[in-house]
């Protein structure tokens, strides 16, 4: 017994360490293809992103270089831009991404609702991916809304004690609600589907404001052939 048992114990402890070093040698091959495929995803992005630098220097000649080409370009100046995004990111939890900051986000955004454009044309501006510049705009457009208690004035319903004769007979309305055609400018082909009675193009625009003048909905009905 003692023969077979002095014989055996190298036998296994060989085994043992030829389990483990097959062992080692898988994961050392994972680790290298890990590596090999980290590398790939690097070089895939840096074929359609630029550099921290280069974003910034866009954001720059479209925000920050003057007022007249940020009112162009996101319909707002500078000013009413940075306190925007200042109120985004206090009360509309909106933060810093790795690679996108709050003010390019919120540039996408105002460019795309201000312009209608398309994603793709978005993302060429700004040098993004379709699916950053898409997740860009849900991400804002949420952070938005969460500001409508700031941003939007409710209404006050005219009271009792109204001084103006004209509103006193409606206590209790929001305001008052009226349409009137607005003149435009269409092609060619779409000037007999908004041409009003006096023969010149118009668009119907229907308004409700609050006594104090302050406008609450507009709505555009364009004429049907």
């Amino acid at each position: 017994m003692d023969s077979n048992s002095s014989s055996g114990g190298p036998r296994a402890r060989d085994l043992v360490m030829n389990h483990i070093h097959i062992c080692l040698r898988f994961i050392e091959l994972l680790v290298q293809m890990f590596r090999v495929l980290a590398s790939r995803r690097r070089r895939v992005e840096r074929t359609y992103e630029l550099g921290y630098d280069k974003h910034r220097q866009i954001i720059h000649n479209l925000v920050y270089k003057s007022d007249e080409t940020c009112y162009k370009m996101l319909r707002m100046g500078r000013k009413p831009f940075e306190k925007l995004r200042d109120m985004l990111y206090a009360h509309g939890k909106l933060r810093d991404k790795r690679c996108v900051l709050v003010d390019e986000q919120l540039a996408i955004t105002l460019h795309i609702l201000g312009h209608n454009i398309r994603n793709r044309v978005i993302s060429t501006w700004f040098q993004r991916s379709g699916e950053t510049v898409s997740k860009v705009f849900r991400r804002t457009i949420r952070a938005l809304i969460r500001l409508h208690r700031m941003l939007l004035k409710h209404p006050v319903p005219i009271g009792p004690n109204e001084n103006d004769l004209r509103w006193s007979y409606f206590q209790g309305c929001l305001g008052a609600i009226d349409g009137t055609h607005i003149p435009i400018i269409v092609r060619n082909n779409q000037k007999a589907r908004f041409r009003c009675r006096k023969g010149f193009p118009t668009m119907n625009v229907m308004c409700a404001c609050t006594p104090s003048k302050l406008i609450t909905y507009i709505l555009g009905l364009g004429r049907v052939a």
